[in-house]
Order: C-alpha cells, then sequence, then structure tokens
C-alpha cells in the first residue's frame, strides 16, 4: 500500500537471459536494496503497479533482478525502461546531517539576514563534494553554483524549505 510519494531507486534497461530476469541501472545510495525481496512500484507509460522483487545480484554497474510473476524473456522485454521507484515511507533512515537530493530540490536559498538568492534546482554529485545549482529569483534567472561545504552553506533545513549560505564575495559584485 502506498502511503507517500514514490521515489525513484531505478530504472529497468533490459532484460537478461530467458527466465525472465530484468537488468536494474540503479539510481540510489543503496543499491543493495536489489538484492533482497522487497515491495516496488513500477511506473510505465501506461500507469504504475505494484511490484515485488524476488532476488537480485550485483553484475557489473547494474543488478540482476527476479520481479514476481515475470517469467520470460518477453515479459521482461516489456518492462524496459520502467522506472523502479519506492514508496517515501520505506526509506533508509540517514544519518544526522545527511539528507536524501530529492529532498534539497526546490529549497528556497537565502543569505543569512534573509535576502533571497534563489531556489535550488539541482544537486550535482561531485568527486570532493556535491554542488547545489541555484537559479536566481525574479526576473534574474540567473544559474549560480553553490558548493556543498560548511564554510558556504551555513543551514540546510528541507523540513523548513530552506538553505542559509554566505555566498562568495563576488556575487556581491
Amino acid at each position: 500500500m502506498l502511503t507517500g510519494r514514490l521515489i525513484v531507486v531505478g530504472v529497468i534497461a533490459g532484460s537478461h537471459g530467458v527466465a525472465g530476469e530484468v537488468r536494474v541501472q540503479p539510481v540510489t545510495d543503496f543499491p543493495e536494496r536489489f538484492e533482497r525481496p522487497h515491495s516496488v512500484f513500477l511506473r510505465l507509460k501506461e500507469g504504475t503497479r505494484p511490484a515485488r522483487v524476488l532476488r537480485g545480484r550485483r553484475h557489473g554497474p547494474v543488478h540482476l533482478v527476479a520481479l514476481e510473476g515475470i517469467e520470460d524473456r518477453t515479459a521482461a522485454e516489456s518492462l524496459c525502461g520502467a522506472e523502479v521507484c519506492v514508496d517515501e515511507a520505506s526509506l533508509t533512515p540517514l544519518p544526522a546531517g545527511h539528507h536524501y537530493t530529492f529532498r534539497l530540490i526546490g529549497l528556497r536559498v537565502e543569505t543569512p539576514d534573509g535576502r533571497p538568492l534563489g531556489t535550488v534546482t539541482e544537486v550535482l554529485k561531485r568527486p570532493a563534494n556535491d554542488v547545489f545549482v541555484v537559479q536566481g529569483p525574479g526576473s534574474e534567472r540567473s544559474e549560480r553554483l553553490v558548493p556543498a561545504i560548511r564554510d558556504i552553506v551555513l543551514e540546510l533545513a528541507p523540513e523548513r524549505g530552506v538553505m542559509v549560505i554566505k555566498p562568495p564575495e563576488e556575487w556581491e559584485r
């Protein structure tokens, strides 16, 4: 039963073999979820339907997954391109100070004195640190990159819909 919104954790990239397994490209920090039985939702062009992961295993960059009721290659191929989703209520809890990326999109970005700087539109994953893409407010519509470092990001409060930053000096010019 669905209790919250659906969160995409993978995309079915194709079939594998003749027994109905699908190749799932994970889009989650917890790809091991595809290695154990659990309930998911498949978002297809024709709608969303519940499904059950029976078993899975890592296979290079993808996971090979057996879904309940998908027993041959033809059935598996019909799911190609489907998004594999989970109910938001079933997400793995994160440690304090860590946030799911989808919860950061749309945050208001402002200075410590409350001056609006824009809205987070994207989070770029980079080796050194994440980078927030901030779209400027109003008609300005400029795009700025904000590194996710403590010297810049002073407060990150998705529950209040706000990110408080100390803008770099060059933003003031």
